[in-house]
């Protein structure tokens, strides 16, 4: 039943016409994934959980992900979004919900094979990544700002709520 639904999927989204293996990848916790090899290329399937996809928001929740990951990856930040199929992150086979992603061929480490290369390249991304989120932060504080400053002209909003916007704009 699986392997139908990763088919139709495969094939209706242009990615091979032949699939060569498909293999359940170990390690998610809420999701499933599958190393899917086609004639076209290899592909990371991701089946979602179908108790998560009940959830009101669970669809808009993934969007923001993956628009924080593009604009991440905007600014230098190594990260893996999924694949845009018919303009959308997700497609839906009969009750499943699916994204897709390039594979990216990686290994698992045990901690005596961590180096001190692996822990300053995860320090670097790190540092990326806090970086980039005072300054996404810094702008989505401006813009709430300057958007209050407008309406507050207009009276619409009490002049303590744009006094409690300038404390936190300050920090």
């Amino acid at each position: 039943m699986l392997n139908q639904k990763i088919e139709r999927l495969i094939q209706e989204n242009n990615l091979g016409n032949e699939i060569k293996s498909i293999e359940k990848v170990t390690g998610g916790l809420s999701h499933r994934m599958y190393k899917v090899e086609t004639d076209k290329g290899i592909y990371a399937v991701k089946e979602l959980n179908s108790g998560v996809m009940k959830r009101e928001k669970a669809y808009s929740n993934f969007v923001f992900s993956e628009k924080v990951t593009d604009i991440a990856k905007e600014n230098g930040i190594s990260a893996i979004g999924a694949l845009k199929l018919n303009n959308d992150i997700m497609v839906k086979i009969d009750d499943s919900y699916f994204m897709v992603f390039e594979w990216l061929e990686g290994k698992i480490l045990k901690a005596e094979e961590i180096t001190d290369k692996h822990c300053e390249i995860i320090g670097k991304t790190l540092a990326q990544i806090q970086f980039f989120l005072r300054q996404f932060i810094l702008i989505i504080i401006q813009t709430f700002y300057k958007y209050l400053l407008i309406h507050r002209k207009s009276g619409y909003y009490s002049e303590m709520g744009v006094s409690q916007i300038k404390m936190y704009y300050y920090l």
